[in-house]
């Protein structure tokens, strides 16, 4: 059985994620509208500060703050201060706050509009929601990278009905896939080899992780930083260099995938065995058969019993192709007499339904 990680509380979770105005896409109008909101705070203080020291005192604050923000917002009202044009460098100091005071009104307006107008606001509010959908995500996969590896292992994630996040620096890449799938995915527009980013997807939740970024330093890197974070989960790692495949396997990678290889042996596969490759195919596709395993875990109804005793075929419909003992031994094609361990995998071939 998998053991997970100490899982943190929700709350904690949601406290240590990154606010969702952090991300990539809203940082820089975010930075701007705060920036400029502080501008106009900081100019309405020292405005009213300013009015009252000209005054000696003699203006109120709730006067100063008036007119100071009278005086930014150039609405004017013809309104003015009881003795004004007696008060020295009063009136250079209104000239003074309309100067800075309106250039910082006017940016924090136009940072606030183009939020409102360019959709900014929508799409800040839908990250939010997608982000707290994988704050409460458990027991899910994480897919790193969104390339041509990556999107298939969404594709079939989302085919067997399996949760999943995807984490991929590519936005465009990220929203063309979520428009392909039936009902979108959750995912993270971020560097999947920062430890900050594996942590908002889930990664300390996570069953299980596929690192299929672009190149074999970066997955060797993210499969090493996966390890650290997570030490029970299962990582498949994608490779392309043959050589690679060991420094995974040390990086912590459960197993390793190599790109080449496997599509080699698929051609290879096609000229020689065309029809077995094709009902592969089919059965994946139609999904009217899938390939399965099932894990005898202490206490399993089948321990102790004979495949002819557990007939899986009338209860399941289901096919046991091998078997793989608790110490990695694989037998192909059980007969009907041998009698299921504890602790060993069947592999099954059944309908889905089942």
């Amino acid at each position: 059985m998998l053991i997970l990680p100490k899982r943190s509380s929700r709350a904690k979770r949601r406290m240590r994620r990154r606010d969702v105005i952090g991300d990539a896409q809203l940082r820089p109008l975010a930075r701007r509208m705060v920036g400029a909101g502080l501008w106009v705070l900081a100019t309405g203080i020292i405005g009213a500060a300013g009015y009252r020291v000209l005054s000696g005192g003699e203006w109120s604050w709730a006067d100063t703050l008036y007119m100071t923000v009278v005086t930014i917002s150039t609405v004017g009202f013809g309104e003015t201060l009881p003795n004004m044009d007696t008060m020295p460098y009063a009136r250079l100091w209104t000239v003074v706050l309309i100067l800075f005071g309106s250039a910082g009104l006017l940016t924090f307006i136009s940072s606030f509009t183009a939020f409102i107008v360019e959709n900014d606001l929508g799409e800040a509010l839908a990250r939010s929601r997608m982000m707290r959908r994988i704050d409460d995500l458990e027991g899910h996969c994480v897919v790193c990278g969104c390339g041509s590896t990556g999107e298939y292992v969404a594709k079939e994630l989302v085919r067997i009905g399996t949760p999943f996040v995807v984490i991929d620096k590519d936005v465009e890449k990220l929203d063309r896939l979520d428009r392909e799938l039936p009902n979108g995915m959750l995912y993270i527009v971020g560097d999947a080899t920062t430890d900050e980013v594996l942590l908002d997807a889930g990664i300390e939740r996570a069953t299980a992780v596929v690192a299929a970024l672009h190149d074999d330093p970066d997955n060797l890197y993210v499969t090493l930083s996966i390890r650290t974070l997570a030490p029970d989960i299962r990582i498949v790692t994608r490779a392309i260099e043959q050589g690679a495949r060991r420094k995974m396997v040390l990086a912590g990678a459960d197993s390793v995938v190599l790109a080449n290889v496997m599509g080699g042996t698929r051609m290879a596969q096609e000229m020689v065995r065309p029809k077995v490759v094709q009902f592969l195919d089919q059965m994946l596709r139609e999904q009217a058969l899938d390939l399965e395993e099932l894990t005898l875990e202490p206490g399993h109804r089948l321990i102790g019993t004979t495949l002819a005793r557990a007939d899986l075929r009338s209860r399941g419909n289901a096919l046991v192709l091998a078997v793989r003992s608790e110490q990695g031994r694989f037998t192909y094609n059980p007969k009907s007499d041998h009698v299921f361990e504890e602790g060993s995998t069947l592999i099954l071939i059944a309908p889905r339904e089942a």
